[in-house]
């Protein structure tokens, strides 16, 4: 029996365009409230989604005078921000594609539960034989152990998996560790000397 190959791939700016998803859903929350103005500094304080949200939206109440809580804005972002997201029939064929060709996939993402209903948003939830949500499981990448959950769950060895994302550190560097072959998606970036290496660069998913 063919040993089976497992791909895992990252979420945000790897399966996702997160970069034009906040973009829309910040243009939306700021024009509601007439500071569309502050859109671009409202990107540069999101840090591509590494900024902690609570921090975030403290920074935003303080800058824009708003009257509502952090914890409120948090919960509306991550309750409403996956409405900024589109199905992608270009990716789903190419998803479909490594199915027929005897792929296992996977997604390995870090963020609260709010990445499931990004996921069921882009149309692709059924490609995939393992989803793990990072908030969910309990462990968060670069940690082996939600690589290894992943591998677990497939019956897939390190061997014969490939891990696809667009961070250097939590997606190839996390699951380097365990021995699993990487790729990463550069979006044009060129590569810091000292981060981990991986198997192979792309430009786009």
């Amino acid at each position: 029996m063919t040993t089976p190959r497992l791909a895992l791939f990252d979420l945000d700016d790897t399966l996702s365009d997160r970069a034009s998803g906040f973009r829309t859903w910040a243009t939306h929350f700021l024009t509601t409230r007439g500071h569309v103005e502050a859109i671009e500094w409202m990107i540069e304080k999101d840090n591509g989604g590494y900024s902690a949200r609570l921090a975030l939206f403290d920074a935003v109440i303080e800058r824009l005078g708003l009257h509502e809580s952090a914890a409120d804005l948090v919960e509306l972002y991550q309750h409403t921000s996956h409405e900024s997201y589109t199905e992608d029939p270009v990716l789903q064929r190419e998803l479909a594609t490594m199915r027929r060709d005897g792929w296992l996939l996977g997604i390995v993402t870090n963020g609260s539960t709010g990445q499931d209903r990004k996921i069921d948003r882009l149309g692709v939830r059924s490609f995939f034989e393992v989803i793990l949500v990072s908030e969910t499981v309990g462990v968060r990448k670069p940690d082996p152990a939600i690589f290894q959950r992943a591998l677990n769950e497939t019956g897939c060895t390190a061997a014969d998996t490939r891990m696809i994302g667009d961070n250097l550190i939590n997606d190839i560097g996390g699951a380097a560790t365990l021995g699993c072959s990487t790729i990463w998606i550069s979006h044009g970036r060129s590569h810091p000397q000292d981060d981990p290496h991986p198997t192979l660069s792309v430009p786009t998913i």
